[in-house]
């Protein structure tokens, strides 16, 4: 689990990132972007995939087993909570 300070401090950095036109947050210039194009970090070792992280927060809660997150914009790279949704892959794929 990521530590609450390294949390709050990825969320509040999301969250700082201006909106394009279209009302996303991309991230390609603050955060890494993996191979399949979504934002993540590395905290000791672990990486964690900055969408899931400002899905949890605006959820307030961990996504359970089978929950994903899902960009209604269809850009993998925003992390505008207003485009993120908590789906199962089945509702996802």
């Amino acid at each position: 689990m990521i530590p609450p300070d390294v949390f709050e401090r990825v969320i509040k950095r999301a969250l700082a990132i201006p909106r394009n036109a279209d009302g996303c947050r991309e991230t390609w210039d603050v955060f890494m972007i993996n191979d399949a194009g979504q934002p993540e970090i590395r905290v000791n070792g672990t990486l964690y995939r900055v969408h899931r992280l400002v899905l949890q927060h605006k959820l307030g809660r961990p996504l359970v087993p089978g929950e994903v997150p899902h960009q209604i914009c269809g850009n993998t790279e925003c992390v505008e909570p207003d485009h993120l949704f908590a789906r199962t892959v089945d509702e996802k794929y």
